[in-house]
């Protein structure tokens, strides 16, 4: 990180136990955070939020409950009052199920960041944060969108604290198209093919142009689920 000033940010932790919201609360600290308050579920979260208006939320993904995605679409829909609605939320989580990781990028999540969190992810997401913000859409965009069931299990080839996950076999390429790595990207480019994650879960249609705050969440998934590292683009 480059001279980020971490120590003029507030942070509110939302996330059901104990041990992760005092391990993050501690990265937080060092990365020169003075005010960091904590919440161990959704209700409690809001409250805190409501109360303290955070620069920014870390929210753990999947709670008892009402969910982190619950929350996430609340607050994009402008229905979690006095919240704003482009209030800066990164995901905690260490989900590959591509129904509820494609859900909250519909939802316009502004980073993920991998459990374990390691200071240094963490502190270069909550920097992306405010030095590349996600574009927040009407708030009838958000409204709309359905969420998962969390109580259903998990698809074949989903994991949770990702390790390493077994690629399909790569598809006959196109002529007008070529398989770019994420680190290759640029704003601009338009997927050839619908992104599909390891469970085969659409995440991104074909013919969308990537903006780079996708690329950079994008990214973040890369480290959940190694089949999003390269995606084909048209040419």
């Amino acid at each position: 990180m480059s001279g980020f000033q971490f120590d003029r940010l507030s942070a509110v932790v939302i996330d059901d136990q104990e041990v992760v919201r005092g391990m993050v609360r501690g990265l937080l600290r060092k990365l020169g955070l003075a005010s960091i308050e904590l919440g161990k579920d959704v209700a409690d979260g809001v409250s805190v939020i409501a109360q303290k208006r955070p620069d920014f939320v870390l929210l753990d993904i999947n709670m008892p409950g009402r969910n982190g995605l619950e929350l996430l679409r609340d607050v994009r829909a402008g229905l979690a009052q006095p919240i704003r609605r482009d209030l800066p939320i990164a995901l905690l989580t260490g989900h590959t199920d591509q129904s509820i990781v494609g859900t909250a990028l519909a939802l316009d999540a502004n980073a993920f960041i991998a459990k374990p969190v390691s200071a240094k992810q963490l502190g270069e997401r909550i920097e992306r944060m405010f030095t590349r913000p996600v574009p927040i859409r009407e708030a009838a965009v958000y409204a709309s969108l359905e969420l998962p069931d969390f109580g259903l299990p998990l698809p074949p080839g989903a994991l949770v604290n990702a390790g390493v996950l077994h690629k399909a076999p790569p598809a006959e390429r196109a002529p007008a198209e070529v398989l770019k790595d994420l680190a290759a990207l640029k704003a601009g480019d338009v997927l050839s093919r619908h992104l599909r994650g390891s469970s085969g879960h659409l995440l991104l249609a074909a013919g969308l142009a990537l903006n780079a705050s996708m690329i950079d969440r994008l990214s973040d998934l890369a480290e959940l689920d190694e089949t999003l590292a390269n995606v084909w683009v048209a040419v």
